[in-house]
């Protein structure tokens, strides 16, 4: 499920790819990834009861 809702982000909101050391890192603001991932999930629940 946290897969999906990181695909649909990246999809609509600026992420930016880099890296920390030897790590992949993908750098968005906070807020919109919190925001988008409540939606994200009432529209999943909302769905999932149908």
């Amino acid at each position: 499920m946290f897969e999906s809702i990181g695909e649909a982000f990246e999809k609509n909101n600026q992420v930016i790819l880099g890296k920390i050391g030897k790590a992949q890192t993908r750098l968005f603001k906070l807020r919109e990834g919190v925001d988008f991932a409540q939606s994200w999930l009432e529209n999943y629940d909302k769905t999932s009861n149908e």
